[in-house]
């Protein structure tokens, strides 16, 4: 298993960053490799899509779950090039200060050994991307924020 852990300190309240991060529909505009995302299934906070990801336009099934008593996005991952999840969570931070964190923990499903190292490598910076592109949005400006990737593994 692959795990991959970022943050990024966002000046701007948890509200803020939520109404962004869980507006599903505009999440290729962060996520470098979503291509696309179509809904087949919505219950409430629960949400199953079909996605087209990476370079190579692979298709995959996630299952959406947006918990926002705890600030959560839980994405499984269930079918296509990884199989996984990735979780956004929100932690509210003195003032009007936010930290936005990503995790993922996935293995390959769809990827050939050889491109494995580079794979990785692409989705820790369009984590880094992401956050950096939320942070920006959440707080109204086009400077960078730093974005710290806390952990990688294997």
């Amino acid at each position: 298993m692959i795990s991959i852990k970022a943050s990024a300190e966002v000046n701007a309240s948890p509200e803020r960053v939520w109404s962004i991060i869980s507006d599903i529909g505009r999440e290729s505009e962060y996520w470098k490799g979503l291509n696309s995302a179509k809904v087949t299934k919505r219950e409430g906070n629960v949400i199953e899509r079909e996605v087209d990801v990476g370079f190579m336009g692979h298709t995959g099934h996630q299952t959406v779950k947006l918990n926002p008593q705890s600030s959560t996005i839980d994405i499984e991952m269930t079918d296509g090039p990884l199989v996984g999840s990735r979780k956004m969570k929100l932690v509210t931070l003195s003032g009007a200060k936010t930290r936005l964190e990503a995790y993922w923990n996935f293995s390959f499903s769809k990827v050939p050994i050889f491109a494995r190292g580079f794979v990785k490598s692409q989705i820790e910076n369009v984590t880094k991307e992401a956050l950096e592109k939320i942070a920006l949005e959440a707080e109204g400006k086009k400077s960078t924020n730093k974005v710290v990737l806390v952990s990688s593994s294997k």
